[in-house]
C-alpha cells in the first residue's frame, strides 16, 4: 500500500539564494551552501544539517536535519519535541538552491530520521524513519522482553513526481509484512528499483534474525544478501551497511569473517543476479588474503567494478604498514587493492591519521573521503578532519572541503562526502565558519563542492 505524505510545509523560506564565494556559475572550485544558513537571530534555535546524499547529476541534494526547536505549542514557555527530518533540495539552479516539498519542519516531529539515499536523477529518496505517520502498514512500536517499548525503525522510498511513499523493509509480497524490530542504512539503485537495506527484524525472511536484504520496488519481492542465522554456539555471518550498484545486480556489504587470528568484519560483494558472494576487502590477486583488520562503510561503483572501504588492516598496502584506518579501493576485473588515503601523486606516502567514509564516482576513477591525516597536502593541517578527493587515474588528491576559488581549509571538522556520478560535484558536511558568507556559525552544514567543469 502506498501512502501520500500528508505534511508538505517547507523546510523554511522555499527558495534560498546562496552565493557561490564570488565564483561564476560552473566554475571548478566553487563551493555552494546546500542546507538553510545559520542564523544566530532566527526564533529557533542555529540548527545541525548533516548527512548528505547526492544525486547521480549532482542535481538534488537529500540530507538530514534537526527539527522541532520552536517554542511548546501547549504553552509550557520550553522547546517544543525535537527530532531529525530528511530534506531534499534542488541544486538544478545554480546560485539558487530550491525546497522539494518533503522533509518539513513537521516531519518527523518528535521521532528521528536519517540515511537518505537518492537515485540517480534524484526521483527517488530511500530513508529511515521511526515516524509512524509515515505508512499504515509498518510496525509502530517494538517490546523488549524487559517490557520497554521503543519506535521501530524503517525503511520508506519516497517519489518526488507523485509525492508517494512506500515502505520497503517488509517481507515478500506486495503486502509483505512490515518489519518488527529496527531497518536503516538503506541504499537505492540509480534507477531507483531496487533498495538494499539492513534490519534487525526477524520476520522478513523464515529462520532469519535479520541481516542486509534487497527489496525490488517493481516486483515485490524481498531477497535476502546477506542474512543472520543461528547455529550452535551462538549468533554468526550477517551483513551490514550495504551499498547498491546502478541496476541492483551487485550489493557491497560488511559481514563477519573467521579468520586464523579471529573475527574480523570484512567487505563483501554478492551478485544478486549469479547468486554467489565473494570477499574483496583482500591484499592485492585473485586469493590475496583477507584484511587483518576491521573494515567498515563499503561503497560500490555504479557499474559494480570498484568497490572503496574503510579498513584498519596493515596487510592491504605494501606501503601502509600501520594500524590507522585508511581508504582502499579494490577492482574486482584486474583483482588489485589500491590505496587511496595517500598523499598526492602516484607515489605519495599513506595518510599519517584515520581515513574512512569513502564515497565513489560511477566509474570508479574518484573517490572522495575524510582524514584526520596532516601529510595529504599543504592545507591539511591534521587538527580537524577534512574532505578529499582523489583521482585514481592521476593520482592528484583534492582538499575540497575549503573555501571557494582554492580558498582557506574549514576552520572545523568536515566529513561524510557524498560523490555525484562523474565525480564533477561533491555534498559534504562541515562546521566550518569559513565556507560561505551566508554560514558564520560553527554548528554543521550541508556544502557541494564542485570538482570539475
Amino acid at each position: 500500500m502506498r501512502r501520500q505524505l500528508t505534511i508538505l510545509a517547507l523546510a523554511g523560506v522555499a527558495t534560498v539564494a546562496l552565493s557561490l564565494a564570488a565564483l561564476s556559475l560552473g566554475a571548478t572550485g566553487s563551493i555552494l551552501l546546500v542546507s538553510e544558513p545559520n542564523d544566530p537571530n532566527a526564533p529557533s534555535r542555529p540548527t545541525e544539517h548533516f548527512n548528505p546524499a547526492i544525486s547521480a547529476d549532482g542535481n538534488f541534494v537529500a540530507y538530514v536535519g534537526t527539527v522541532g526547536s520552536a517554542p511548546d505549542p501547549a504553552g509550557s514557555g520550553g522547546p517544543g519535541p525535537t527530532g531529525t527530518g530528511i530534506f531534499l533540495r534542488d541544486m538544478s539552479g545554480g546560485t539558487t538552491a530550491v525546497d522539494v516539498p518533503f522533509g518539513a519542519s513537521e516531519q518527523g516531529l518528535g521521532f528521528e530520521a536519517g540515511a537518505p539515499s537518492l537515485s540517480g536523477d534524484g526521483r527517488f529518496l530511500a530513508f529511515a524513519s521511526e515516524d509512524p505517520d509515515l505508512s499504515s502498514e509498518d510496525r509502530d512500536s517494538s517490546t523488549t522482553p524487559a517490557g520497554d517499548t521503543f519506535p521501530v525503525r524503517d525503511i520508506f522510498v519516497y517519489d518526488r513526481l507523485n509525492g508517494q511513499v512506500r515502505l520497503a523493509s517488509r517481507s515478500d509480497g506486495r503486502r509483505g509484512t512490515g518489519g518488527n524490530e529496527g531497518s536503516s542504512n538503506p541504499s537505492i539503485s540509480a534507477d531507483g528499483r531496487y533498495v538494499a537495506f539492513q534490519t534487525n527484524a526477524t520476520n522478513i525472511l523464515r529462520g532469519s534474525f535479520g541481516g542486509v536484504f534487497v527489496r525490488d520496488l517493481g516486483t515485490s519481492a524481498t531477497v535476502p544478501v546477506a542474512r543472520v542465522s543461528y547455529r550452535a554456539g551462538g549468533r554468526f555471518d550477517g551483513g551490514y551497511t550495504p551499498s547498491i550498484s546502478a541496476h541492483g545486480r551487485w550489493v557491497a556489504f560488511l559481514t563477519v569473517a573467521r579468520l586464523r587470528h579471529g573475527h574480523a568484519l570484512e567487505v563483501a560483494v554478492r551478485d544478486m543476479k549469479e547468486r554467489r558472494t565473494f570477499f574483496v576487502s583482500r591484499a592485492g590477486g585473485r586469493d590475496g588474503p583477507l584484511g587483518n583488520g576491521d573494515c567498515k562503510l563499503p561503497a560500490i561503483s555504479a557499474n559494480g567494478r570498484y568497490v572503496a572501504f574503510a579498513s584498519e588492516a596493515a596487510n592491504l598496502s605494501a606501503i601502509d604498514k600501520g594500524s590507522i584506518e585508511d581508504v582502499f579501493v579494490r577492482d574486482l576485473k584486474t583483482r588489485r587493492t589500491v590505496l587511496v588515503s595517500r598523499a598526492n601523486g602516484k607515489r605519495g606516502a599513506a595518510g599519517d591519521g584515520d581515513s574512512s567514509n569513502p564515497s565513489i564516482s560511477a566509474n570508479g576513477r574518484y573517490v572522495a573521503f575524510e582524514s584526520e591525516a596532516g601529510n595529504l597536502g599543504p592545507d591539511a593541517n591534521g587538527e580537524d578532519p577534512d574532505v578529499f578527493v582523489r583521482d585514481m587515474r592521476s593520482g592528484r588528491l583534492t582538499l575540497v572541503s575549503r573555501a571557494g576559488g582554492g580558498g582557506a581549509a574549514s576552520n572545523a571538522p568536515s566529513a561524510n562526502p557524498s560523490i555525484s556520478a562523474s565525480g564533477r560535484f561533491i555534498a559534504f558536511e562541515s562546521r566550518g565558519s569559513n565556507l560561505n558568507p551566508a554560514d558564520r556559525l560553527h554548528f554543521t552544514s550541508v556544502f557541494r563542492y564542485q570538482l570539475l567543469p
